[in-house]
């Protein structure tokens, strides 16, 4: 296996946006949904500037139930319960 150094930066051809951007990205693009996957304690502040921005949808995959208003829909994907049922399955 090749030695990697471990300050090695890779150049992505997708962009990649700070935070203090996400309001004009999301009303510029007009965003409507949005993918949630950071840790539960950034979880709710996250999704709190998310729909300030203006996204009115969110796949949470974060492991804690968001607290949003009613016009806000969020599906939440638990990750442990999904590798469990893809793991019955593909047992021999």
């Amino acid at each position: 296996m090749p030695n990697r150094d471990a300050n090695a930066t890779r150049k992505s051809k997708q962009p990649i946006y700070g935070m203090n951007e996400l309001s004009e990205l999301v009303k510029r693009q007009h965003v409507k949904m949005a993918i949630l996957t950071v840790p539960a304690a950034a979880a709710q502040e996250v999704a709190n500037q998310l729909i300030q921005s203006g996204i009115t949808g969110i796949l949470n995959f974060s492991p804690i139930v968001l607290a949003v208003s009613e016009e806000i829909m969020v599906n939440n994907v638990n990750l442990a319960i999904e590798l469990e049922n893809l793991s019955y399955f593909t047992q021999e």
